[in-house]
């Protein structure tokens, strides 16, 4: 049976000559080059997911066109999406008085980031969601009357890009 002082001195005897360090290097590169292998594999795989995940969102954002390889289940989902987000764009052009739009691709983002797999996406009221990122900016106006008393306050209300 080996037992540590033996495999050291195996080691070490095998070490100490260059013949002795290519067959222990071969011999390590044997061991892990089925782990290397598998790394890779994982990898690769996980790239073409992002890969696939990414042209979902572009075709689901931007449109364009689809693979005919797609499953209907998955089609059907991402024409629903395509026609939520489009609600949404046509949900900003309702609001007035907005000084500068918000971003719209962000407002797509969080759309479909929180609600892409949480069920029904007509159930949620767009133009609800859209006034999240619209800020309303009050200013106070103080008037001072002809003796120099502060008199009656008015305030200007007026829509802005949300920070």
């Amino acid at each position: 049976m080996l037992n540590a002082a033996m495999v050291r001195r195996l080691l070490i005897a095998a070490g100490s000559r260059r013949a002795g360090r290519k067959k222990l290097l071969w011999a390590i590169a044997l061991i892990f080059s089925p782990l290397l292998i598998a790394l890779i594999l994982l990898l690769a795989l996980l790239s073409g997911t992002g890969n696939h995940n990414a042209a979902m969102v572009d075709y689901a954002f931007y449109g364009g066109r689809l693979s005919g390889a797609l499953p209907p289940d998955m089609l059907n989902q991402l024409s629903a999406l395509r026609v939520d987000l489009a609600s949404l764009e046509a949900a900003l052009e309702t609001f007035e008085n907005i000084e500068s739009a918000p971003d719209l691709v962000q407002i797509k983002a969080y759309y479909y980031t929180l609600f892409m797999q949480g069920g029904p996406l007509m159930a949620v009221d767009k133009r609800a969601f859209v006034a999240c990122f619209l800020d309303e900016d009050e200013k106070v106006v103080t008037k001072k009357d002809d003796a120099g008393r502060c008199g009656r306050k008015s305030s200007d209300k007026k829509g802005r890009r949300g920070k």
